[in-house]
């Protein structure tokens, strides 16, 4: 995952640059602090004119777990036709992992 400052400090038109990571950590201390994945306190935009030290993909994010499945029959309608019933659902687990 890449973090991004939203800001045009780079001054190039753009606003995917990337910030100066300021803590040794972008993780949040607590992992029990419901929606706190990352710290804010650990990243800052850099000098106007000027690019931040984060890499691109340096952190990562909290893992997921993602289920689709699907079901299809097919019916045979004389020699040349057929019928496909389907059912398809995405996302079933709907859950992130701890």
């Amino acid at each position: 995952m890449t973090v991004l400052t939203g800001l045009d400090q780079a001054l190039t038109g753009t606003t995917d640059q990337r910030p100066n990571q300021v803590l040794p950590s972008p993780y949040v201390p607590d992992k029990n602090i419901q929606n706190g994945w990352l710290n804010p306190a650990a990243f800052a935009q850099p000098a106007l004119g000027t690019y931040g030290t984060m890499g691109a993909g340096n952190v990562t994010g909290p893992g997921s777990i993602r289920f689709d499945t699907g079901v299809v029959r097919t019916f045979p309608l004389g020699d040349r036709q057929k019928v496909e019933f389907r059912a398809e659902a995405f996302n079933v687990a709907n859950h992130v992992n701890p």
